[in-house]
């Protein structure tokens, strides 16, 4: 089942957490059931995309600059999923694949909003961040009661993207946080920041794939006829999504150079990457590059002497 479903199914489920001594009944992800079901754009993503998103980021992340007037998100609200590996306990290092999915409110320009992201934990329970991160690119947002920014030190880089989030407690989980002593409270949330700061990143790789047209194939879900037979067995009808595929076939967009002139290389072969000029985003396969004229084919022929005998 998607993990939308899950999210939109959850309606009235709580969860039991202890701190300090007491119970707090927490409704988590069921708190946000009804926005899950009422979201008018909900995307999954296969696993090519998913990849293409990562390696977007990893090796382009100059699109991260919140001056690049590019960087936007796709719509005002919707829903995407994927499937990630996370490392998993007590395995030795081994990962295991889970769901995880983010709910996105943004402005009409898609410069600001905020993100709630849910995932299944390794109980195969649908959890969702105790924390809500809150983005503007545009006006860096001010720290508030209950708010909390994030730094990341490893990679600095990242740090002009983060300077444009603030992170606050989810509703849902306010009477527990307030349970907390103040040192122990933005130690929490600064945990929770680490673990969930990169989904606004990978919202924005996504963006950016999702504008290369040529190789992207969005095909909206035909669940018409398995939900009659749900709803015939008395079970809620799955959601309808959007499945979001890149299509790496033998299409290559051509790419004209400095002055319509561009010298050839040496002949190689380029694998498969994405490329970004002006306002537009597009997916090149593995291709050849490069002058053919200029390949020397050389033999070496060694010549023996024999002696008669």
């Amino acid at each position: 089942m998607r993990l939308m479903d899950c999210v939109a199914s959850c309606a009235g489920k709580t969860l039991h957490v202890a701190s300090g001594g007491k119970i707090f009944e927490i409704a988590g992800a069921s708190t946000h059931a009804d926005a899950v079901r009422s979201c008018p754009l909900r995307y999954v993503l296969d696993d090519v995309v998913t990849d293409v998103c990562l390696q977007l980021l990893d090796t382009d992340r100059g699109m991260l600059d919140p001056a690049n007037y590019l960087l936007r998100v796709p719509a005002q609200q919707f829903w995407v999923e994927w499937f990630e590996d996370r490392p998993a306990p007590d395995t030795g290092g081994k990962h295991r694949r889970r769901n995880a999915g983010l709910l996105v409110n943004a402005a009409p320009d898609g410069r600001s909003g905020t993100i709630h992201s849910f995932w299944k934990n390794d109980e195969g329970e649908t959890v969702s961040s105790q924390i809500i991160i809150e983005f503007d690119l545009d006006n860096r947002p001010t720290t508030e009661p209950g708010t909390i920014r994030a730094r990341h030190i490893e990679f600095p880089e990242f740090q002009p993207l983060l300077d444009c989030m603030t992170f606050r407690v989810d509703p849902a989980w306010s009477a527990y946080f307030a349970a907390l002593a103040a040192n122990q409270r933005e130690q929490v949330m600064q945990q929770c920041a680490a673990i969930t700061w990169f989904d606004l990143a990978f919202v924005f790789a996504f963006a950016t794939v999702l504008a290369s047209k040529d190789h992207i194939d969005s095909q909206p879900s035909d669940l018409s006829r398995l939900n009659r037979a749900r709803m015939k067995r008395g079970k809620l009808p799955l959601l309808d999504h959007v499945e979001t595929r890149l299509y790496l076939d033998n299409r290559v967009a051509s790419l004209p150079g400095e002055n319509g002139v561009r010298s050839a290389p040496r002949l190689h072969q380029v694998r498969g990457h994405l490329v970004r000029r002006a306002n537009l985003t597009f997916w090149r396969t593995t291709h050849l590059r490069g002058d053919p004229a200029t390949i020397l084919i050389q033999r070496n022929v060694r010549v023996t002497r024999h002696s008669s005998s």
